[in-house]
């Protein structure tokens, strides 16, 4: 196991990096990307890329209603599965530069919230309080997901300390769920 790995804690670890990161990599792949590349199958069962990236605009629209005080406001019937299907099918009948424009703006808007009101914050999500360093762990876990399932290429020189962050990140969002408290 590597140090970075085994040191890596997120309950105490600055996420943002590996977050920032993941976003830059993903704008980056998408905004090089042809009509027919938007068109080309994901690893997600029936999603395309641009269905993948509709779905990360719609993440960002929860994240949004999370800042606000708005989970009530969506339609959310508690399964993560039918909110991700609504936010991609809303999002179907757009151009491919309409939803990574979506996505980038409704990013950009949270990354700054998030920044502002700072990682030992607690924030509300659909599953109760939630402490936001985590949460930004999650995201960033999450678009290092999608990034794969749209075959994002990552740099050799990066590929271990991402493995190492996703790893423990993983292991820290276990231990979260099963206690369900905030990390002290």
């Amino acid at each position: 196991m590597s140090t970075a790995r085994a040191t890596l804690d997120p309950r105490t670890v600055d996420p943002f990096p590996a977050y920032d990161q993941e976003i830059e990599r993903l704008q980056s792949f998408l905004h090089g990307l042809d009509e027919s590349g938007w068109s080309a199958p994901s690893l997600c069962a029936a999603w395309s890329v641009k269905d993948v990236a509709a779905h990360l605009a719609s993440i960002e629209v929860y994240n949004e209603a999370c800042l606000e005080g708005k989970l009530r406001v969506l339609h959310f019937s508690g399964n993560p599965d039918d909110w991700n299907e609504q936010g991609v099918a809303e999002r179907r009948r757009m151009k491919y530069e309409e939803v990574l424009a979506e996505w980038e703006r409704r990013q950009r808007r949270i990354r700054d919230k998030w920044g502002r009101i700072g990682l030992d914050s607690t924030i509300q999500t659909s599953a109760g309080p939630y402490p936001l360093r985590l949460q930004v762990w999650h995201h960033a876990m999450e678009y290092a997901t999608h990034a794969d399932d749209i075959e994002v290429p990552v740099p050799a020189n990066e590929r271990e300390a991402r493995l190492g962050w996703r790893t423990a990140q993983r292991a820290s969002a276990s231990l979260w769920t099963r206690s369900r408290r905030v990390w002290a």
